[in-house]
């Protein structure tokens, strides 16, 4: 996300324009990954983006499945619209069909306790190619993290106080011509230099976040200074204010800064879609999707904007009231970015799944329990 949003180690990888030099920076998206440690290496193409959301402007569209007429045939009903057919009497024998029943709704929304414990395990992985001048490069980018969100206060309109922090994570480099790069945060008491930003924010917290019950920040706190992360926008997917029923959309517009290499600045506005697909018993899946609104004519902005579109599904547990799982994906490709003759193909898969609260120990204390997960770079996403 941002999201979408929101996983907390998302290690980005975009090669730069001809310098080879790389540098790590989490996806926005829908959930996507906005309160990763920074810090590991990874190419941007260009200087950063600074994302803004605004919190109170949800916006909800009607659904696609209205609810459907039904007809009146008795004295002082509606009268029909003009050109309707009257509708013919009752016939001896023949039963009426009984009017349509109106779709369910779904009312979505956050839930915590005091005290309580979340974790998430969430993989990122992106693969970035550039070819500048005749000169190529390919850049391999993987983070696996244990995201945990520990409950200190809940108010009594359901809007919660938490501290998140990571638990322990793992990374790999890999770029053309260097040796791969690698880091894990149980094993490595010590880190690569270009790790060290990344195992100094492992195991404390990291931010405390005040959020109501549709994933809106009211308030966000540093507690552990990073560069660079203080414009970051949404941590999870965000909710419809009213409940909604299958097929229905709500959007989040976002404007996000492009700085320019001249020291200008512009200004692009970015539209979030989020559907409700589809409701399994208490599991809702929603539909991500992303749109840039701004027009663009200079492939350098589009490069710096290929992160900001990602798509994917969120399954939302509808009555503990949490997102169980999240894919979001982007694959995009940038003609022109540096040059007539440069290419820049970006590709990243972020996942989320949820863990549950931490295991305890004979001793006590809280022991991990992360789950396994491929090191496959990512399938091209589906357009």
């Amino acid at each position: 996300m941002c999201w979408l949003v929101a996983g907390l180690i998302a290690t980005m990888a975009v090669a730069a324009a001809g310098d080879g030099k790389t540098a790590g920076s989490p996806v926005g998206a829908p959930a996507a990954a906005a309160e990763a440690p920074q810090g590991a290496s990874g190419a941007a193409p260009v200087a950063a983006a600074a994302e803004k959301t605004n919190p109170g402007s949800f916006k909800d569209q009607p659904s696609t499945a209205g609810d459907p007429r039904t007809a009146s045939s008795s004295r002082g009903g509606p009268a029909s619209p003009p050109g309707a057919a009257s509708a013919p009497a009752s016939l001896p024998g023949v039963k009426s069909a009984p009017p349509s029943a109106a779709p369910a709704k779904y009312l979505l929304r956050y839930k915590f306790q005091p005290g309580q414990t979340l974790r998430w395990e969430v993989v990122h992985r992106a693969r970035v190619e550039t070819a500048i001048a005749g000169v190529s490069q390919t850049v391999e980018t993987y983070s696996k993290s244990i995201k945990v969100w520990r409950v200190r206060a809940v108010a009594p309109d359901g809007t919660a106080t938490f501290e998140n922090s990571v638990e322990h994570v793992e990374m790999r480099q890999r770029s053309s011509g260097r040796m791969e790069r690698h880091y894990n945060s149980q094993t490595d008491k010590n880190p690569p230099p270009e790790f060290q930003d990344v195992a100094q924010s492992v195991g404390v917290p990291l931010w405390a976040i005040t959020l109501d019950p549709r994933g809106r920040i009211v308030k966000r706190q540093i507690l552990k200074a990073r560069p660079g992360t203080e414009t970051q926008g949404q941590i999870t997917v965000p909710l419809p204010e009213d409940p909604v029923a299958v097929g229905h959309t709500w959007t989040v517009p976002l404007e996000v800064e492009l700085a320019g290499n001249d020291g200008t600045v512009k200004k692009v506005k970015i539209q979030q879609s989020f559907t409700l697909e589809s409701v399994e018993g208490t599991v809702a899946t929603i539909r991500v999707a992303s749109q840039v609104l701004t027009p663009l004519r200079d492939p350098a902005q589009e490069a710096l904007l290929v992160q900001r579109e990602p798509s994917g599904r969120v399954r939302f547990d509808i009555e503990a009231g949490r997102v169980l799982e999240e894919q979001m994906d982007v694959d995009k490709e940038v003609v022109g970015f540096a040059g007539k003759a440069s290419t820049l193909h970006y590709r990243t898969r972020l996942t989320e799944k949820y863990l549950g609260p931490p295991e305890a120990d004979p001793s006590g204390a809280e022991a991990t329990a992360s789950r396994s997960a491929t090191d496959s770079p990512p399938a091209a996403a589906k357009r």
